[in-house]
């Protein structure tokens, strides 16, 4: 599936399944926006994003790699790995995951929980909050508010 141009809101009903992608890679070019339940999303081969990749709930378990940003607008857990350039938690917002599976600077504007590994990623965010759930190494620069 190929996400060119503009935006791509995939609309997602958890009772239905309605909404739900299976796909064998999604790619999301530079100046797109894709916008999914995180659950709603099953691909083989993950997901190569240069855009914006925007998740508002679910549990990603798709792979994702490229220079894009992944965003997180709503409670997030993540199974998977995330190689970009940034990943963002928007204020009052909750991104869970083993701190391995991020690979991108981390902009925390809400809560980041780890449930072990090792972060080598640099964290900041004025209001931003991280909780450890489990045992986690650090070996980044960290500056948040709590």
């Amino acid at each position: 599936m190929l996400i060119s141009a503009g935006e791509f809101d995939n609309m997602y009903d958890a009772e239905t399944g309605s909404g739900t992608i299976h796909q064998g890679n999604i790619v999301v070019n530079d100046g797109t926006t894709f916008t999914s339940s995180a659950t709603a999303v099953t691909t083989e081969s993950g997901i190569a994003n240069e855009g914006t990749v925007v998740f508002y709930d679910g549990t990603n378990a798709n792979k994702i790699t490229g220079t894009g940003n992944t965003v997180i607008d709503g409670t997030v857990t993540n199974e998977a790995k995330i190689e970009q350039t940034e990943v963002s938690i928007k204020a009052d917002k909750k991104l869970t995951t083993n701190a391995d599976n991020v690979a991108a600077n981390i902009v925390n504007a809400g809560t980041v929980t780890f449930t072990g590994g090792k972060n080598a990623n640099t964290i900041t965010g004025d209001t931003g909050r991280l909780e450890i759930a489990g045992e986690v190494e650090n070996d980044a620069n960290v500056t948040q508010k709590e």
